[in-house]
C-alpha cells in the first residue's frame, strides 16, 4: 500500500541537508548507445548485403556464360567462403551493438573478436583477391585496350574496398579498448 503524500522537510539552519537518493548515472552513456546502434545497423546491413552478394555471384555464374568462364571452381569456392564469412562478422557486429546498447559485459570480448576476425578476413581476402583471383580473371579476358582499364579498375577498387571495410573493425576495437568502455559495459 502507498503511504500518504508528505512534503519534504526543509532543513533547519545549521542542520545538514536530508540524504536524498541520487539516481545512478545512466549506463551506457549516449556515446556508447550511439555506437551500439550504429554497430547493430551496420552488422545487420552487412549480413544482408552478404546474402545479396552470394545470391548475385551464384546467379551470375549459373546464368551468364561469361560469368561461368570468368571463375574456375577453386576461385568460386574462395569467393563463396570469403563472402559467407561476412555473415559471421556481420552477426558478431550486430551482437556487439546489441550488447553495447544494453551495457552487457560480454559486448567487449565479442566486439574485439569481431574486430580481429574482420580485419584478418579483410587482409587475407584482399591478398588472395590481388594475387590469385584477379590475375586468373585477367588471364581469361581477351586482349583489348578495355581489358587494361578493367584491370586497373579492379585492382584499385579492391584496395579501396579493403580500406573502407577496415574502418568499422578498427573503430570498434578503439572504442571497446577505451578504459571507459570497461566501466560503461559492466552488465
Amino acid at each position: 500500500m502507498s503511504q500518504p503524500w508528505t512534503p519534504i522537510p526543509v532543513p533547519q539552519q545549521g542542520m545538514p541537508p536530508a540524504p536524498y537518493p541520487v539516481a545512478p548515472p545512466q549506463k551506457p552513456s549516449t556515446f556508447y548507445k550511439v555506437v551500439g546502434i550504429l554497430q547493430l545497423v551496420f552488422g545487420i546491413g552487412g549480413a544482408l548485403w552478404t546474402l545479396v552478394s552470394l545470391a548475385m555471384t551464384a546467379l551470375a555464374t549459373t546464368i551468364s556464360p561469361s560469368g561461368m568462364a570468368m571463375y574456375d571452381p577453386p576461385t568460386l569456392a574462395f569467393i563463396y567462403v570469403h563472402t559467407g564469412f561476412g555473415l559471421v562478422t556481420g552477426g558478431l557486429l550486430a551482437a556487439t551493438g546489441f550488447g553495447v546498447v544494453r551495457a552487457k559485459r560480454w559486448a567487449r570480448p565479442v566486439g574485439l573478436v569481431y574486430a580481429a576476425l574482420s580485419l584478418g578476413s579483410t587482409l587475407v581476402g584482399t591478398g588472395v583477391q590481388l594475387l590469385v583471383v584477379l590475375p586468373k580473371m585477367y588471364g581469361r579476358m581477351p586482349s583489348a585496350p578495355i581489358s587494361e582499364n578493367v584491370q586497373l579498375f579492379s585492382t584499385v577498387s579492391t584496395i579501396v574496398g579493403a580500406l573502407v571495410v577496415s574502418v568499422p573493425p578498427i573503430f570498434t576495437a578503439i572504442v571497446l579498448l577505451r578504459p571507459s568502455a570497461k566501466q560503461e559495459l559492466d552488465g
